[in-house]
């Protein structure tokens, strides 16, 4: 099978949960997305590989807690860009729950290094509420079909 290709500069998002990929398509958003499933497993590491070689702009986006700030770590590894993971992205989705009077579940685990927003550690330490991908799924797939 030969290996995926994209045009160079493609933006490519890389989403942790498959509902992300489900909304998108019941969308018909033209944009190009590939979803992990949590951690990525053989497949979507390989797809990633071959999106970043052939020139693919690939964008991450996963659950706010301590896992997922870890996978985005694992992400920007494997040469993708968190987006949209941000500590004014984490503030704006507690403050949308909380005023649709939402009670997010609590993180006992504290945050990993965030390098590319070291204010989103200290925020998530901060507040430790969990705000899952489909919480912020609107604002996440309208950005990245917008920025195609």
């Amino acid at each position: 099978m030969p290996p995926l290709t994209v045009a160079p500069g493609t933006p490519v998002l890389v989403v942790e949960n498959p509902r992300l990929v489900e909304a998108a398509t019941e969308r018909h958003l033209v944009a190009a997305f590939l979803c992990t499933n949590g951690n990525p497993t053989t497949a979507p590491s390989l797809a990633i590989a071959q999106l970043r070689a052939c020139g693919a702009r690939l964008r991450y986006h996963g659950d706010f807690d301590a896992a997922g700030l870890g996978m985005v770590n694992r992400a920007r590894d494997a040469g993708c860009e968190p987006f949209l993971m941000t500590a004014s992205a984490y503030v704006g989705a507690l403050d949308e729950a909380s005023a649709a009077g939402v009670e997010l579940p609590r993180d006992p685990v504290a945050a990993p290094p965030t390098p590319w927003d070291p204010a989103l550690a200290i925020a998530f330490n901060e507040h430790r509420g969990i705000v899952h991908e489909e919480r912020v799924m609107d604002d996440v797939l309208a950005a990245h079909a917008a920025d195609r």
